[in-house]
């Protein structure tokens, strides 16, 4: 972690709506997440766990608001309270680390292909910012329509269930040196792109070379935490209608949508640093917190050359543990040329 995330961090902790918006969250959606994947569910008492789960999140919030207006200290104090750390710090109760561990290695995947399916194409696929390569590998075992799956990633990072199973090549859309990983049909790009860049000119580079991979009318998928500023949701009617289904079926995604664009921003960079280094466990990568709002994103996207064929909004998807603002995007090359601004 750079000094200037921890202080855009510390100043998105700051902000009292979306601080209290996140503890919501982590505190509501941890414990439901728990309760619905735990391999003993039956047998947990729901109160408990939602107690625990709140005793887990105060600890959090607690700890960092101590260090105040410090961002050095905040890397350090991530890295003790993160489930990766060894050893693992006791307020990780023995029930969320045996649902966590459930989810991720099971069901994690099964919701996001249910979440895939409408989408997915033939022909050759890859997955860029593919991480452990788990997703590329459940495709290729439960969705056999493509012909090839690759993972492509700037490093290695297979574990070793999948390091036999799948086709992997190490590269950096970013900085496009040496051997191209090939061309492709179809690919995703999941919760990548806000991890790429800050600035509009490092994701239009990386989106422009992820389009050369792609075969002519090539597809490429897009999920990412986006910002949804009032404005932007009353333009558009096909918006409106989405996000009017969701917030029937998800209370808190009303919450958020009720925030500035601002406070909005201010919750994702909550939630992306927050589910990374202490959830998932690796404090140690990079957050550029590339984060934009759904037009945003599409004016990015039409400025790399892809043409949209489909934009969903998805929110807060049920059956997550981490769950944020999700929009996918099902984008199309276009044409021989990048398309101008």
């Amino acid at each position: 972690m750079r000094p200037t995330e921890a202080e855009q961090f510390l100043t998105a902790f700051a902000d009292s709506k979306a601080r209290m918006l996140v503890f919501r969250m982590m505190t509501g959606h941890y414990a439901e997440a728990i309760l619905e994947h735990h391999p003993r569910a039956a047998s947990l008492d729901p109160d408990n766990i939602r107690d625990r789960t709140r005793q887990l999140c105060t600890v959090f919030f607690n700890e960092i608001e101590r260090i105040g207006d410090q961002p050095a200290a905040l890397p350090p104090l991530l890295h003790r309270m993160s489930r990766g750390h060894d050893p693992r710090p006791e307020f990780w109760f023995r029930e969320f680390n045996e649902a966590y561990d459930h989810y991720r290695h099971h069901r994690k995947l099964e919701v996001k292909l249910n979440q895939l399916i409408p989408f997915l194409g033939e022909g050759d696929y890859a997955d860029i910012g593919c991480g452990g390569g788990d997703l590329v590998c459940y495709l290729k075992e439960h969705h056999g329509k493509f012909r090839s799956y690759t993972g492509i990633d700037v490093m290695d990072w297979r574990s070793e269930a999948v390091r036999e199973k799948i086709d992997f090549r190490v590269f950096n859309f970013a900085k496009p040196e040496g051997i191209r990983p090939g061309k492709f049909h179809f690919a995703t790009s999941m919760a990548v792109l806000h991890h790429v860049g800050s600035t509009d000119a490092s994701l239009v580079y990386f989106l422009s070379n992820v389009r050369e991979s792609l075969h002519p009318g090539g597809r490429l998928l897009v999920e990412e935490d986006v910002i949804l500023p009032q404005e932007e949701i009353a333009a558009d009617r096909h918006y409106q209608d989405q996000v009017k289904h969701l917030i029937q079926e998800q209370p808190l995604y009303a919450a958020y949508l009720a925030l500035d664009r601002q406070q909005q921003q201010h919750a994702l960079v909550l939630i992306d640093l927050l589910a990374n280094s202490l959830t998932v466990g690796v404090p140690d990568m990079d957050f550029p917190f590339g984060f934009r709002s759904i037009n945003q994103w599409s004016d990015l996207f039409h400025k790399s050359g892809l043409v949209h064929e489909k934009i969903q909004i998805n929110g807060f998807v049920k059956g997550t543990f981490n769950r944020s603002s999700h929009v996918v995007y099902l984008l199309k090359k276009d044409g021989d040329g990048v398309a101008s601004s």
